[in-house]
């Protein structure tokens, strides 16, 4: 795996949404993840997030488990609605492996603990932004495929 996400030469850098519902978390994450990623908004709460994400299309978004308004499960399910194409991280600073498999079926690709080193976090917000866009393409072309198959391939006749 790659340090940190990939930065093209025209110095493009990947589009994050912060949701945490502590203000302390959301300036430490934008002050260690701002110099790798564009920090296009920053949620207090599920409702937001989404708005955000709406609003944004992030390419990806980190999400705390636990927040007012929807939590994290509700806003993984409102930001896969409305920005299908942004990558979800979720954050918690409890050990929360009964929702980790439900945040997983909702949407989201990777799960961290608070307190989780910068460059990890940002190795994993990389990595799901890969994990995502290779899914969705995969999703795209099984679709395209199963469309194909449905297509009549004997030659057309010209009426008139």
């Amino acid at each position: 795996m790659e340090n940190g996400p990939p930065i093209s030469a025209d110095g493009y850098r990947p589009r994050l949404v912060i949701a945490d519902d502590d203000p302390v978390v959301r300036s430490m994450l934008g002050m260690s993840l701002g110099g790798e990623f564009e920090i296009v908004g920053a949620a207090v709460d599920g409702e937001e997030a989404i708005e955000l994400a709406r609003i944004c299309q992030p390419d990806a978004a980190v999400v705390d488990v636990k927040m007012p308004k929807g939590g994290g499960l509700g806003a993984v399910r409102g930001i896969r609605e409305v920005a299908p194409d942004t990558a979800i991280v979720m954050l918690s600073g409890h050990r929360s492996h009964g929702v980790v498999g439900e945040l997983m079926q909702a949407g989201a690709i990777a799960y961290r603990r608070k307190g989780v080193a910068s460059h990890d976090l940002a190795d994993a917000l990389t990595e799901s932004m890969r994990v995502h866009a290779a899914e969705r393409e995969r999703s795209a072309w099984s679709i395209l495929g199963w469309y194909c198959l449905g297509l009549d391939h004997r030659p057309r006749q010209r009426h008139g």
